[in-house]
């Protein structure tokens, strides 16, 4: 017995990009890490910093090679 599904292929779809409002991600980061609020509001500014000193960094070696 042959499948209805021989010969066609599935349609990709990306995924979707959202960005989440910071009550949003803490919420997130809570659940999934089980820690509590305040603790995810702590990782989540941690990795903000983290970002901010990267970019900052880029940014100032692009500089230098001006």
């Amino acid at each position: 017995m042959q499948s209805s599904s021989v010969g066609k292929k599935k349609v990709y779809f990306p995924p979707a990009a959202t960005k989440l409002t910071q009550e949003q991600a803490r919420q997130f980061v809570a659940g999934r890490a089980h820690c509590s609020d305040q603790e995810a509001e702590d990782l989540l500014e941690s990795l903000l910093r983290e970002q901010r000193r990267k970019e900052k960094k880029e940014t100032s070696s692009c500089a230098e090679l001006g």
